[in-house]
């Protein structure tokens, strides 16, 4: 009989989740409609919260001493309150008992995995599985204890290892680069799936590199950050440009500035992460993946994509970092493809759920 897990995916905006099961072959899929529901949707969700500087909560953090007012607090209730409907919407419509659940949030996890102290475009929640477990357990729900927050971009990267339909599988060394608000990060070294905070010390997340002119990649190439872009340049809100459906698809094909922009930024992530897994592991990657709303992107706009792809091979036959034989390693092979799995980081929450609990 196929395991059945939820897994649960916490975003930017809006929570994502699904039902998982485990067949006979040992892979995971996704066995039911994804259900979502947006935090602006909750009661306790606040229009007017602003994230705290991220400068101010590494502060904090490094001294262990979040200072979170009560309108942080409040949000994070919201975020709470998201996990809490699509769980229960899942339970409902899942016949097994005792139903095993994985959750992945982005941001930076307390000691015990339990709650959130760092986080990009949200509150602060140290406690979030906590009040989850409590919301669940009023609402009579079934299931096994949760047992740790997942980091968002992990999840991707088992999701594309462990679907049917993974782009990870079978990789040695692999690189994938999901595009959102924000860029997910997974990496896989010796075939198995690394945590970035494993490796944090040599491997950077996106969001942490910077280009030459001190601009973070994430800021460039992701959904959020290219819609910052050409707000600044159009003087619009992003209200403004979603109400009116512009959106980084339409803009890379219309702004030639910013299409430059993010081809470079892109490439320059690329090479980065080539040189630096060279510099420390002596290695190259059997494969790129581009996945989410990137790999969606490129699948729509394949001159986009081969404009990358040409951009990022001249970066490698030019680098200082890189030797002659890992050179014609990468310009010798297709080594950058897309994912079009679209709920990798759902699959992914799932089958950490699944492992967790063995």
């Amino acid at each position: 009989m196929d395991q059945i897990l939820i897994g649960i995916d916490g975003g930017a905006t809006k929570v994502a989740g699904g039902i998982i099961t485990r067949n006979e072959d040992d892979a995971f899929v996704l066995a039911n409609d994804v259900f979502k529901v947006k935090y602006r949707a909750c009661p306790s969700y606040s229009p007017d919260f602003h994230p705290i500087q991220i400068a101010i909560q590494l502060q904090e953090l490094s001294s262990n001493d979040l200072n979170l007012s009560i309108e942080e607090e409040r949000q994070g209730i919201a975020y709470a309150e998201a996990c809490e409907s699509v769980i229960i919407e899942l339970l409902n419509n899942c016949v097994a008992e005792k139903v095993k659940i994985g959750i992945g949030m982005p941001g930076f996890k307390t000691n015990d995995k339990r709650g959130i102290t760092v986080m990009n475009n949200g509150p602060r929640i140290p406690r979030l599985l906590d009040v989850l477990e409590r919301r669940l357990d009023m609402a009579g729900a079934d299931h096994v204890p949760l047992y740790q927050l997942g980091n968002d971009n992990d999840h991707c990267g088992l999701g594309e290892l462990y679907a049917k339909e993974g782009m990870l599988k079978n990789t040695t060394h692999a690189l994938y680069i999901g595009g959102g608000t924000g860029i997910a990060d997974a990496i896989v070294l010796d075939g198995q799936l690394a945590p970035f905070d494993d490796i944090s010390d040599w491997m950077p997340r996106t969001w942490q590199l910077q280009n030459d002119n001190n601009v973070s990649y994430e800021d460039l190439i992701s959904h959020l950050g290219i819609m910052k872009q050409y707000a600044a340049m159009t003087a619009k809100s992003i209200r403004e440009l979603k109400i009116e459906r512009i959106y980084p698809d339409s803009i890379l094909k219309n702004n030639e500035e910013l299409a430059s922009s993010f081809i470079s930024g892109l490439a320059g992530l690329i090479l980065e992460r080539i040189q630096l897994l060279y510099k420390h592991k002596n290695v190259v990657f059997d494969k790129v993946v581009f996945a989410i709303r990137l790999g969606s992107l490129f699948q729509e706009n394949k001159e986009l994509y081969n404009q990358v792809k040409s951009t990022v091979l001249n970066s490698i036959a030019d680098s200082d970092v890189l030797d002659k034989n890992a050179k014609q390693i990468y310009l010798d092979h297709e080594f950058m493809s897309i994912s079009l799995l679209e709920h990798a980081p759902i699959i992914g929450a799932g089958v950490a759920a699944f492992y967790a609990s063995k």
